[in-house]
């Protein structure tokens, strides 16, 4: 998916190519297996330029959010290997605003009375 990203950015296989650290041979070589497999030409080649097709504009617009999902996932997991992200359940009174004090906190408020909230906090954990 970067490769074909980098190249619909680019409009170059070349400079596209650099962009991903490959070997432009083996980015076209790439490319062109996705697009047997998906029985589509995502690109448009000619030796003077390369144009994006439709079905190509479609693959991008999808993939750059995929990337953009993939680059969080792998984020999120050097984070939690390295013990910044956990999950922290607490009992506290409804008058105590714990995200004034700690504003990246993710805040998972359940009503009901506190045998009900306690209830929770054990099933979750």
């Amino acid at each position: 998916m970067r490769y074909i990203v980098a190249v619909g950015n680019e409009l170059h296989f070349s400079r596209a190519a650099e962009h991903v650290h490959v070997a432009q041979p083996s980015l076209s070589k790439q490319i062109r297996h996705v697009e047997e497999e998906l029985g589509v030409e995502l690109f448009k080649r000619t030796r003077k330029k390369v144009e994006v097709t439709e079905p190509g504009r479609a693959f991008i617009e999808n993939a750059q959010q995929a990337l953009l999902y993939a680059d969080r996932a792998a984020s999120m997991a050097r984070a939690a290997s390295a013990g910044q992200r956990g999950r922290l359940l607490l009992g506290v009174a409804p008058n105590i605003d714990l995200l004034a004090y700690y504003g990246q906190m993710s805040k998972d408020v359940g009503g009901g009375n506190s045998r009900q909230k306690v209830n929770r906090m054990v099933a979750k954990s």
